[in-house]
């Protein structure tokens, strides 16, 4: 697996530089996008893990622009940085768009750098899930289809376990 690939979207250039500084350190390749839109358009362009986004912006709020992300991307992790912590908008990113984690700036280089960490490994356990789910399917399909041209092999022996 490649390096993970980490879009920081804020209108805040001095946050989007001190974010990729931090993230770098620990060989995250980082993009950067200034508005929802230009971070919607880069998710065009590369394959992303992790989204970190700021709820105030120009143009679409944070919030609208992970909630186009989730019907989108739906694997991709989301976490919301916000300079207010806002109990309407914290539940409005979380209930609907999904956000993994809310984050209050100015933030703590290292719960920053361990919530991103933490987020990328979620991301990792879903794709695993996910991949897991297919392979269970399709192990499901061969099974039916052998049980269909050869009953008699793969008849159960006890039918009670079969009822359980």
């Amino acid at each position: 697996m490649g390096k993970h690939c980490i879009l920081i979207v804020d209108d805040e250039q001095v946050i989007l530089d001190l974010a990729v500084d931090t993230l770098k350190k620990y060989d995250y390749k980082v993009i950067t996008a200034n508005s929802g839109e230009d971070g919607l358009d880069m998710l065009t362009q590369h394959p992303v893990n992790l989204i970190v986004s700021d709820q105030r912006m120009g143009g679409i709020s944070g919030v609208e622009f992970l909630k186009i992300v989730k019907k989108k991307y739906p694997n991709i992790i989301t976490i919301m940085l916000t300079g207010f912590a806002e109990t309407e908008t914290a539940m409005k990113a979380v209930n609907e768009a999904g956000i993994y984690k809310f984050i209050v700036k100015p933030w703590n280089m290292m719960d920053f750098r361990n919530t991103v960490e933490r987020a990328l490994e979620l991301q990792h356990l879903i794709m695993e899930k996910e991949e897991l789910m297919k392979k269970l399917a399709l192990q499901k399909r061969i099974f039916q289809q052998i049980s269909r041209e050869y009953p008699d092999i793969v008849r159960p022996k006890n039918k009670s376990v079969v009822d359980c």
